[in-house]
């Protein structure tokens, strides 16, 4: 019975593009970046204002060896980034303009539970 969960969970964690996502190396910072500009956006944003952004993010953490950004190259790094995020289908590219894809909006609402969990847990004490 374990072993068959385990093979699911494996084989989800490889194939379910939220799984992908939440379980990416830079996640939190990626993360954080796209669901501001997309909420303020309405669900499109233009390619060279997230990778500003994310560039910056990306600068604001370039020390800490978690994330494995390399010095001086934050902007190269957010490009590669969002690129990857693309060719996982985690967001799509059209016409310059990055889009939200269904994976996306999950893990968007999977941080808002999240979020929602450490509030509950804060107030009850």
């Amino acid at each position: 019975m374990t072993s068959e969960a385990s093979r699911k969970y494996i084989r989800s964690r490889s194939m379910n593009p939220a799984w992908v996502l939440l379980a990416s190396r830079r996640a939190p910072l990626v993360l954080s970046c796209l669901k501001p500009l997309f909420e303020d956006a309405g669900g499109d944003i233009a390619w060279e204002d997230a990778v500003e952004k994310l560039a910056l993010i990306f600068g604001e953490h370039a020390n800490a060896e978690e994330y494995a950004i390399p010095a001086g190259e934050r902007i190269q790094a957010a490009r590669a980034e969002l690129r990857d995020w693309i060719r996982r289908g985690l967001v799509v590219e059209r016409e310059g303009r990055l889009l939200q894809t269904h994976s996306l909006q999950n893990a968007f609402h999977f941080l808002d539970s999240l979020d929602e969990e450490i509030m509950t847990s804060t107030a009850s004490r």
